[in-house]
């Protein structure tokens, strides 16, 4: 048997471009092309859930949490969905990295986080304000969790609609607040377990003001008897 075609990502790329745009069909690309359909249906499944970049050789490990993991075997597991929607909707790198999660699902290995695949390294996270993400996550649900679609969308990273979907539904609005470089206590709380950190932070700043005025009123008493034994 000979050895199957390399195509260079302009050709796949084309080739995708061509079949969503209904300007060729899967079979006829297939024929052209000398390449298996289920190829083909790979290519396509790549491109809606990553883009164009998944195609280039120059790339990085992708991460996938836990979460995402079994969020992907169940969708597939429940039979509502094909293997190739599923590589699509969760913006993965192929559908072998999809299998490897079903095998480990099966025999009760837990799928833990880790680098599943390979991803072009020009998404990169960028700076984003709060109505941005509220935007964006307001669209992610409204299309059915399409967590890759939505990434392409608004030019931001897989994990970051994932997280952020995940912090609104548990926070709402406030959940989606930058709270980098904050202290505890310098925001307002959002849950219970905020409350109570900022409760412990604030206890502690008191203290440490009340040692602060010990140290200096000792400082000062010390002071008055060196002049006093003078």
């Amino acid at each position: 048997m000979g050895r199957k075609p390399k195509f260079p990502p302009e050709i796949k790329i084309d080739c995708v471009e061509r079949i969503l745009q209904g300007k060729a069909s899967r079979h006829s690309m297939a024929k052209e092309l000398g390449a298996h359909k289920k190829t083909i249906q790979e290519w396509i499944a790549k491109y809606k859930g990553i883009g164009p970049s998944a195609f280039y050789a120059e790339h990085r490990n992708m991460d996938y949490d836990a979460a995402t993991k079994k969020a992907a075997v169940e969708a597939y597991l429940a039979g509502n969905v094909s293997q190739l929607e599923v590589v699509e909707k969760y913006a993965l790198s192929s559908p072998s990295v999809l299998a490897k999660w079903v095998a480990k699902y099966n025999a009760h290995e837990e799928l833990k986080p880790t680098s599943g695949g390979f991803l072009m390294s020009t998404r990169k996270t960028r700076s984003t304000t709060q109505s941005e993400r509220i935007e964006i996550v307001s669209y992610c649900l409204a299309n059915n969790r399409n967590y890759a679609e939505t990434a392409i969308k608004y030019d931001v990273t897989y994990q970051n609609v994932y997280q952020w979907v995940k912090k609104y539904e548990a926070l709402g609005e406030p959940g989606l607040e930058d709270r980098r470089g904050k202290k505890p206590g310098d925001a307002a709380p959002r849950t219970p377990e905020e409350e109570m950190k900022a409760r412990i932070a604030k206890l502690e700043a008191q203290n440490r003001i009340l040692q602060m005025e010990n140290d200096l009123l000792k400082k000062v008493e010390e002071l008055s008897r060196n002049k006093r034994f003078r």
